[in-house]
C-alpha cells in the first residue's frame, strides 16, 4: 500500500512539472534585490553611461588615434607625450589619462596619474599604470576591474594583466556588489590571485570578509568569474552528536539548463541512517516557478530504536527503516500580484 501511494505521489509530481518545464518560456525570474544599485535595469543604464563617456569618434581602427590637447615629440626617445588629458585608441581599446608617453615603435605606453583603460569585454581604472596597446598586457597600482562576462568587481593594488585574458593581482578583492558609495557588503580578500576571464579565480590566504569583519579564512580557494551558473560543489555541513554519531552532508549544485537546476546532497549520520536529497527547482516563466523535494533515507543503523519518540495511540507504532519523502510546491501568479500557490506533501 506504502509503495502504491509513493507511486500515485511521483505520478501527481510529474503532472504538474513535467508539462510545464516542455513549456518553459525565455523570460527569466522575477528576482526580489536587497540593493536597488543591484538591479538589471540600473546596471543596464549605468553601463551605457559608461559606453557613452568611452566612445570614440570613428569606426575602431588597427591605427592608432592619439589625441591630446597639447602632444610634444621626442626625437630621440621616438615617444608622443600629451598632456592635459589624453585619449589612445587602437583596435577596439582605449586609455585615457592625464598624461601619457607613446613609444612609437614598441606601442608601450607609460601613463602619469589616473586612467582608465577600457577594451570590448571590460575596463581597468588605476592610480598609475604602464601598458602595451599591441599586446593589451599592463602592469598597474591602486586598480579596478569590470569585467562584462562576470560578476564581479575586483579591486588589486598591484595589477599584472599577463594575456588578453589572464591577470595576476596582488593584496586584491572580490565582490559582486556594485552599490552607488563604492562600499563592498561583503568580499573575498585575499593576498595573491591568479585569474582568467570567463573561466577561474584561484586566491591564496583568503578571507571571507562581511562589512569588513572576517567569518571565513583558506589558504586556498578558486571559484568561476563568469556570470552563468556553474555546476560544482557546495559548502558541506558536518557535526557530531552522541546520539546520531558523526554528520556529514555533501550539496552537489547541478544547472540543467537557464530555467532550472537541481541540488543533490548524499549524507550520513553515523548511528543511525544515510541517504540522500534531491531539490529541483524551475522557473517556466516570470509568473510560474516550482520546487520539488525529494528524500530517501535508510535508518537501519538505528536498530528500531525510537530514541524518545512518543507512539502513545499510534495505530502502528513501528516505523519503516526504508524512509520516502515528498514535497512539491507549484506558484502562478499574474502580473498584477494575485497569486496561486499550490503544495503537496507525502511522508511515506
Amino acid at each position: 500500500m506504502r509503495h502504491l501511494f509513493f507511486s500515485a505521489s511521483l505520478l501527481l509530481v510529474l503532472f504538474f512539472f513535467v508539462p510545464a518545464l516542455s513549456l518553459a518560456q525565455i523570460m527569466g525570474t522575477d528576482r526580489e534585490n536587497i540593493f536597488e544599485e543591484d538591479n538589471d535595469k540600473v546596471k543596464e543604464a549605468r553601463d551605457k553611461q559608461y559606453e557613452e563617456k568611452l566612445k570614440v569618434d570613428g569606426l575602431p581602427s588597427e591605427e592608432l588615434q592619439f589625441n591630446s590637447p597639447t602632444i610634444e615629440y621626442d626625437k630621440n626617445t621616438n615617444e608622443l607625450k600629451g598632456s592635459g588629458g589624453v585619449i589612445l585608441s587602437r583596435a577596439g581599446t582605449q586609455l585615457q589619462c592625464d598624461t601619457a608617453y607613446y613609444n612609437q615603435e614598441t606601442k608601450d605606453v607609460r601613463v602619469e596619474g589616473q586612467l582608465l583603460y577600457s577594451w570590448p569585454q571590460g575596463r581597468i581604472s588605476a592610480q598609475q599604470g604602464d601598458l602595451s596597446l599591441k599586446t593589451e598586457t599592463g602592469e598597474f597600482s591602486g586598480s579596478e576591474v569590470v569585467l562584462d562576462d562576470s560578476l564581479f568587481r575586483i579591486k588589486s593594488e598591484k595589477l599584472f594583466k599577463d594575456s588578453e585574458t589572464e591577470y595576476r593581482m596582488y593584496d586584491a578583492g572580490f565582490s559582486s556588489c556594485d552599490c552607488k558609495d563604492g562600499g563592498w557588503p561583503w568580499s573575498i580578500d585575499c593576498d595573491k590571485a591568479r585569474m582568467e576571464e570567463e573561466g577561474y579565480a584561484h586566491t591564496y590566504n583568503t578571507t571571507l570578509k562581511l562589512y569588513d569583519i572576517p567569518i571565513f579564512y583558506s589558504p586556498y580557494l578558486f571559484f568561476p568569474v563568469k556570470k552563468e551558473r556553474q555546476s560544482g560543489l557546495l559548502a558541506p555541513t558536518y557535526g557530531y552528536s552522541s546520539q546520531d554519531g558523526v554528520q556529514y552532508r555533501q550539496p552537489i549544485f547541478l544547472v540543467l539548463n537557464e530555467h532550472s537546476d537541481v541540488n543533490v546532497s548524499p549524507f550520513v549520520e553515523t548511528d543511525t541512517r544515510y541517504g540522500s536529497q534531491f531539490d529541483l527547482r524551475a522557473a517556466f516563466s516570470k509568473y510560474h516557478q516550482s520546487e520539488t523535494k525529494f528524500l530517501y533515507s535508510d535508518d537501519t543503523w538505528r536498530n528500531g530504536d525510537l530514541r524518545g519518540t512518543n507512539v502513545d495511540g499510534l495505530f502502528d507504532p513501528t516505523f519503516d527503516d526504508q524512509r520516502y519523502g515528498v514535497y512539491h510546491k507549484q506558484l502562478w501568479r499574474t502580473e498584477s500580484g494575485f497569486d496561486f500557490p499550490t503544495t503537496f506533501v507525502a511522508d511515506i
